[in-house]
């Protein structure tokens, strides 16, 4: 399907439940289960009757929701910006829908943190380290060039065009247009937390 294409999903069949619960039968392997947000892939039958979160009957019920079960990737974003193979990855052909969208390989945010790993290019953050194992692999993937515009399909290269950053620091960036670059943001982050160190120092030295 559609979606499928559009995620960079190398399966032979695909279903789609905006709520991730109910599902029509799959019949060809490797399989994906997706939502409004992500995917969820089995290479076999025998992996998808095998987890107990799953029911099966004349279709496939998941009570929990497919982004419950362990595998599940998210791809859809909070931003725009950030919506979701083979060597050469290509991305552009923006997309109108309510907002503009972006057609987006999810093997680029893949080899972006295989490089660059979890931790926020601004401030340096994993945010594992403040909630824990549940939020190790919570991280946006910014694209330093604007797909808007660039206007063209282009090879997008994952080490050189993508960074890992948090959330808050991603929704910073993009508070202007252009968005402010890491750089710029780093700066800033660092003016501040000097001026509140120096605020910090005042404080304790008048007591």
């Amino acid at each position: 399907m559609q979606i499928a294409r559009e995620w960079g999903l190398n399966v032979a069949q695909a279903r789609y439940s905006s709520w991730g619960n109910w599902y029509a039968p799959v019949t060809r392997f490797p399989a994906a289960l997706l939502d409004a947000e992500g995917y969820i892939i089995f290479p076999d039958e025998a992996s998808l009757r095998a987890n107990k979160k799953i029911k099966i009957t004349r279709q496939i019920n998941v009570p929990s929701r497919i982004s419950s079960l362990q595998g599940y990737v998210k791809v859809a974003g909070l931003i725009p910006e950030e919506l979701p193979h083979s060597q050469r990855i290509v991305e552009g052909a923006k997309l109108k829908i309510t907002v503009n969208r972006y057609e987006r390989n999810a093997a680029g945010r893949k080899a972006c943190l295989e490089h660059y790993g979890y931790a926020c290019s601004v401030c340096d953050i994993t945010l594992k380290t403040i909630y824990g194992e549940r939020a190790e692999r919570l991280i946006h993937v910014h694209h330093l060039i604007p797909l808007s515009e660039i206007g063209s399909e282009y090879v997008l290269d994952p080490i050189k065009d993508l960074r890992p950053v948090c959330p808050n620091c991603h929704a910073f960036l993009h508070t202007t247009s252009p968005p402010i670059t890491i750089p710029e943001a780093k700066k800033i982050l660092k003016n501040l937390s000097g001026n509140q160190a120096k605020s910090d120092g005042i404080k304790q030295a008048s007591t």
